[in-house]
């Protein structure tokens, strides 16, 4: 086995993404924990301390520990999959992944590096900021004055299945448009950083959107 890709849950830092948002990839050069927004983590060989079983709350006697030296990203890295954790830990080592310190490519090398100096959130952290003020002001829409005197109508649940939909729109055209991630992903990272999320999203914004005008026209 040279190479595999497991799904599972993940704490990096303080936060916390569950399963099926994250997944651990590892080929002989490679090991990437992709937890979405909540972080894209990639690792060479040399990077890595040690990987080890590792008990904890959130991962009951199924969660590995990555230990590392990347400066850039938080220290504690936790992923857990329904696999044993030793065994986990096994097949990381039959893809040669922990023995292969000087057998990655220049060009591999650049990327891993490259990403690792963006540090684990793959998207703009402007973008990010701008994007949460402006759709938590859309939750208020209907306090403003000028909303009040322009739309005499627009109340609470206007105020929430208009946000609801802003985001259905923005994790929809997001999936299908690469030149709209362009504007807020960081260099480097791509649909897979962030798919599942987008998903995510995509339902319970829908769903959101949908009780608001079902509740619109009863009230």
């Amino acid at each position: 086995m040279t190479q595999f890709e497991i799904t599972g849950a993940a704490r990096i830092g303080f936060i916390k993404a569950t399963y099926p948002l994250v997944s651990l990839s590892v080929t002989p050069t490679r090991l990437e924990v992709n937890a979405s927004i909540a972080g894209n983590l990639v690792f060479q060989p040399k990077d890595i301390v040690k990987i080890e079983p590792f008990k904890h709350s959130y991962f009951p006697g199924r969660g590995i520990q990555i230990v590392h030296k990347v400066g850039n990203y938080t220290k504690k890295v936790f992923f857990g999959a329904k696999e044993d954790p030793e065994t986990l830990v096994q097949r990381i080592k039959q893809t040669g992944f922990l023995n292969n310190q000087d057998h990655v490519s220049l060009e591999e090398k650049k990327d891993i590096v490259s990403r690792q100096e963006q540090g684990s959130f793959p998207i703009k952290k402007q973008f990010a900021l701008g994007f949460l003020l402006g759709w938590n002001a859309l939750f208020v829409m209907h306090l403003f004055p000028f909303v009040k005197n322009a739309l005499p109508g627009f109340s609470v649940v206007s105020s929430i299945g208009l946000s609801a939909l802003i985001l259905f729109l923005v994790s929809l055209i997001s999936l299908y448009s690469p030149e709209f991630r362009r504007l807020y992903l960081k260099h480097g990272r791509t649909l897979k950083d962030i798919k599942k999320f987008l998903i995510l999203t995509l339902i319970i914004s829908g769903l959101m959107a949908a009780n608001a005008v079902f509740l619109f026209f009863i009230l």
